[in-house]
């Protein structure tokens, strides 16, 4: 029932270590599968955590 061409990358997780990230494209992870998890630098965890949620296809954003 899936769009055509779009495969889903079986990433279980992802680390982001950049603390100077301002902006996030659209469904720029909507290709991750869904149980993929996003790791991202604690003191930056809010501001990332907004950007990935704000329809980006992310279900899970963890402290690192």
């Amino acid at each position: 029932d899936e769009e055509p061409g779009y495969d889903k990358f079986p990433f279980r997780k992802i680390k982001i270590y950049s603390k100077k990230i301002k902006y996030i494209q659209k469904n720029s992870f909507c290709s991750l599968d869904d149980s993929c998890i996003i790791e991202v630098p604690a003191e930056k965890y809010e501001l990332y955590k907004e950007m990935l949620f704000y329809d980006k296809g992310i279900s899970g954003v963890y402290r690192g």
